[in-house]
This record gives structure tokens, C-alpha cells and sequence, in this order.
């Protein structure tokens, strides 16, 4: 490495204003990379091309940044602080918003179905992650605003998706049969398939709700049964 320091003294200036020229030529060899002085006295330049090199050659150290980064990116805090950031930026970033819009649509073609199992997975797996993400849904859904686009969304959800809505009738079914589990179980002694009663129990979910029953309350549809 070859280091020169040449004290200059500036001819605007007073006397005492002395400045430090350092003249450096930096060696493609590992012994010779780090610039010279404490690092307060690197350019950014110098520190990012220091922190490189040493990730890159310095095992210990990558492993500790790895450690570090992985451990500090799963703190509860710092994900909401993150997706905090984030909805700042997507909602004054005109360019920002577009970008990413046009990212996430190339990306999500080949995978979504990729995206939502690590995500169940790791809601399933991480208790910090799980945690941070009802937090989160819990105070959005606080506010009456967000409530009411949610409820606005499922409703629109439920009239043009056949899954979603089927899906939304059987939990509907299944939380009325656990209401109606006697009536469940004598039609299940006298034969009944599971099938059966299911399709029973959904044209019993709708005339209960024509006739203004809702969860919790005791049905009628049976009575006669």
C-alpha cells in the first residue's frame, strides 16, 4: 500500500486551517485493503468496499452479519416499523408505487403459490411473527374505517368468488351444527351421511337467516324433526 500525507495549508484560510490530502492506492490483495486511519476518517466509499471485502473473505464475520440481520429482521418491532415505512413511502412515492406495483405483478405470475405457503409457513412455524402480524391486524381493524372496507371487500368477495363463498358456507354450516348438534346426531343414528346432512344443514342455514336467526340463537328449521 502507498500512503502519502501532505499537510496543505489553504490560501482563503487562516493559518491555522490545515487539511490533509491523502493519496491512496488500494491493492486487490486482502493484506492491503483496509484504508489507512481510524475508520471515522473513511469515505463512505472506502467503508462499503472495507465491509465487501471483509464479508466476502472474513467467515466469522459473515456469519455474525447473517446471525445479526436474521435475528434483528424477525423483532415484532422492527417488522412493524418496516411495513410502517413502507405504506409511508407507497402512499408519497408516485415512482416508488409504480415501480413496485410493476415488480410485484412480473414476480407474483410465476410465485404466488411459492409466496402464500412460506408465509402460512412461517405464521405456523415463527410465535414472533404471528404475534407481530395480529398486532397489527388488531389495531388496523380498531379503527371503524377499516372495518368497514373489509366488510365491503368480503361482501364483494363472497358474491364474485365460488370458492370463497363455498368455503364461507361451510364454516357458516359447521358453526350452526355445533348450535344444532342434537338434531345433528339423530339424523346421523337414522342413517344419514355426512354429505347429507351437510346439504341439510345449508338449506337450514339459509331459511334460518330468512327467517332472521343468527349465530348464537336457537334454530327453528328442526323443531319438527
Amino acid at each position: 500500500m502507498i500512503l502519502f500525507e501532505l499537510p496543505v495549508r489553504s490560501i482563503h484560510t487562516s493559518s491555522s486551517a490545515v487539511f490533509k490530502i491523502w493519496i491512496r492506492c488500494i491493492s486487490t490483495d486482502s493484506e492491503f485493503v483496509r484504508p489507512p486511519g481510524p475508520m471515522s476518517t473513511w469515505s463512505k466509499d472506502e467503508i462499503n468496499a472495507w465491509r465487501r471485502r471483509r464479508y466476502a473473505n472474513d467467515i466469522t464475520y459473515r456469519e455474525k452479519n447473517i446471525e445479526r440481520s436474521t435475528n434483528y429482521g424477525r423483532r415484532p418491532d422492527v417488522i412493524r416499523a418496516r411495513k410502517e415505512l413502507y405504506v409511508e413511502r407507497y402512499a408519497n412515492d408516485p415512482a416508488y408505487r409504480l415501480r413496485l406495483l410493476q415488480s410485484n405483478a412480473k414476480w407474483k405470475a410465476g410465485n404466488q403459490e411459492a409466496l402464500s405457503l412460506y408465509k402460512k409457513e412461517r405464521y405456523k412455524n415463527d410465535p414472533d411473527y404471528r404475534a407481530a402480524l395480529k398486532e397489527d391486524y388488531a389495531r388496523w381493524r380498531a379503527k371503524p374505517e377499516n372495518r368497514k372496507s373489509e366488510a365491503k371487500r368480503e361482501n364483494e368477495r363472497y358474491q364474485n368468488d365460488l370458492d370463497f363463498r363455498e368455503q364461507a358456507e361451510v364454516w357458516t354450516c359447521y358453526f350452526w351444527m355445533t348450535q344444532n348438534s342434537r338434531q345433528i346426531r339423530l339424523f346421523r343414528q337414522i342413517g344419514w351421511t355426512r354429505r347429507q346432512v351437510l346439504t341439510l344443514t345449508r338449506h337450514a342455514v339459509l331459511l334460518n337467516y330468512k327467517a332472521g336467526w343468527a349465530p348464537g340463537a336457537e334454530s327453528t328449521v328442526f323443531d319438527d324433526a
